[in-house]
């Protein structure tokens, strides 16, 4: 049996008659990058998205302020 440890952030989703599923979710102070070439540090999270703080951007996308909001789905934790 494998065993694998959870930590608070992440969460589980169980459906009847569907394996269960992780989905990592990003904490504060973590950093993510998204939209092939935007990193950035979470400063708040909520059900569906984080907010983030723009660190890095290697794209012509422009980000008012230096924040941005961010789905769960689109981001990965670096």
């Amino acid at each position: 049996m494998l065993k694998r440890k959870i930590n608070i952030q992440q969460i589980l989703y169980v459906k009847v008659g569907h394996p269960l599923e992780i989905n990592n979710i990003a904490g504060i102070g973590d950093k993510i990058s998204f939209k092939s070439g935007v990193k950035g540090v979470v400063e708040k999270i909520y059900e569906n998205s984080v907010i983030v703080s723009v660190t890095e951007n290697t794209t012509d996308l422009e980000f008012e302020g230096d924040k941005t909001v961010v789905g769960h789905k689109n981001y990965e934790i670096i």
